[in-house]
């Protein structure tokens, strides 16, 4: 009976599964708002965090997603009960900067000869308009151990040179309250970025977007 028991248990353990599910906010350029989007994985809505500017593919994190559920499975594949873990929304990015927030952008160059002045970003919430207080480049590598670290490093109040089809990872903090995925978010890079043909950057907006991550 104690074997059955055991068994059973390994069972359960090994062959649970969940779901986690929020909102994020979604980038997007232009006065039309997207409409009927859902991330259904972890994967597409890293996707949806992307938007093309002239010249400049830009990944927007705003560190503001909102957990509302987490909702586990005890049995893969055998008629069992959902157990809800958590249902109370919480915001699980929490910032790193004390006297505000921060969000991180991953920038590629598309062309030769794109310049960014991090301190020029702007972003409104609701119509407040926070400047950068600092910024950060950001650089993960593997350690001895095989594990990765994260290095930052205080970026200079000056214009910075980025290099075609090379990532570079800067984290911008404002000081402020961090926006939350229900406000009317703007980011502003016009002033910031430079076009080597003087094409214009438009306004980045927000939109509140629904998303479930499975997980086993």
């Amino acid at each position: 009976m104690l074997r059955w028991i055991i068994v059973t248990l390994v069972f359960l353990t090994t062959s649970c599964g969940g779901l986690k599910s929020g909102y994020f906010s979604m980038p997007y350029t232009g006065v039309k708002e997207p409409t009927d989007i859902v991330a259904k994985t972890f994967h597409q809505r890293y996707e949806l965090m992307d938007v093309e500017l002239p010249g400049l593919k830009v990944h927007v994190d705003l560190n503001n997603e909102k957990q509302t559920s987490d909702v586990i499975w005890f049995g893969v594949g055998v008629p069992m009960i959902p157990v809800p873990v958590d249902l109370q929304e919480k915001n699980i990015s929490p910032t790193r900067y004390t006297s505000g927030y921060c969000i991180m952008l991953v920038l590629k160059p598309l062309t030769e000869g794109m310049r960014i002045n991090p301190y020029l970003t702007s972003i409104s919430v609701n119509s407040a308009v926070h400047k950068v207080a600092e910024a950060k480049d950001i650089q993960y590598f593997k350690n001895e151990k095989g594990g990765t670290e994260r290095k930052e490093t205080n970026l200079e109040k000056k214009e910075i040179v980025m290099r075609k089809d090379t990532s570079r990872i800067i984290s911008f903090c404002f000081i402020g309250e961090q926006p939350t995925t229900r406000d009317a978010i703007a980011l502003d890079l016009g002033k910031a970025v430079t076009h080597p043909e003087g094409g214009i950057v438009p306004i980045i907006r927000f939109k509140r977007v629904r998303y479930r991550s499975p997980y086993s």
